[in-house]
């Protein structure tokens, strides 16, 4: 993947996971004057996805994800320039997959790739914005330069424990937009730099609110501390007895 930057002097606003979040995040980002976007999936549109992944219809059913949406922006005059990436993102491809990037989101629904991400953002030394949605909560973490990490608030992967999914557990139709929406904010906030430090946005759509935390560094975190170029990003840190895949 080429490091070049675009006409205006910025690299490509890369977004990971092309579902429920991933898709409002596309579309806010590309009715924003965003010039360029990278788009990251290896999956393919399921029926059961047209409730809450918007920019999917009936003719997409069985089409990559990643191609279906790049149709669906120019349908609706998006006019910059949109890389496809058919693949899931694996720790051997993520940082040549990232390589230029200005901004970097991650809309998907596992933890494995989620750390995935944030390790790669700080290793590129790039804003991200991390976004989850699961039954009718939501959360946005908009990391911005030299603030918190995903790492200073979760750790690391839990091992022998099954996290939840919306495979499993079901998700809010509505939730998903609005989560997708507040995540395309963020970036937008961290490209203009209007965020100075690290927050943390949780809604509950069940009870209609909505709760941001200001975050600080942790000083033992493994990731974003002063020795974060000595982190390696290695399949062993993903993949292992309770993670056996990275989407």
């Amino acid at each position: 993947m080429s490091a070049a930057r675009g006409a205006a002097g910025e690299g490509p606003v890369v977004v990971v996971g092309l579902g429920g979040l991933g898709a409002p995040i596309a579309m806010a980002l590309a009715h924003s004057e965003t010039p360029w976007l990278r788009i990251v999936d290896g999956d393919l549109v399921e029926r059961s996805n047209l409730h809450r992944q918007v920019l999917f219809g009936e003719a997409d059913v069985g089409a990559p994800k990643a191609r279906a949406l790049a149709r669906a922006l120019a349908a609706r005059g998006f006019r910059g320039r949109v890389e496809v990436v058919e693949r899931f993102l694996v720790p051997e491809e993520a940082l040549a997959v990232a390589q230029g990037a200005s901004l970097l989101v991650e809309g998907v629904d596992n933890l494995p790739t989620k750390f995935l991400v944030a390790d790669v953002a700080a290793k590129l030394a790039v804003p991200v914005v991390h976004a989850a949605a699961l039954r009718w909560e939501g959360t946005v973490l908009a990391c911005a330069p030299g603030g918190a990490c995903y790492r200073c608030l979760f750790e690391d992967l839990p091992r022998g424990v099954e996290a939840p999914n919306c495979a499993g557990e079901g998700v809010a139709g509505p939730l998903v937009g609005a989560v997708g929406a507040w995540a395309a904010d963020r970036l937008l906030a961290l490209r203009a730099g209007a965020l100075a430090a690290s927050e943390l946005t949780r809604f509950d759509g069940w009870r209609g609110s909505l709760r941001r935390t200001l975050l600080t560094r942790r000083a033992d975190c493994g990731l974003c501390n002063d020795e974060r170029s000595s982190f390696q990003i290695e399949r062993a840190r993903y993949v292992g007895p309770a993670t056996s895949c990275v989407v």
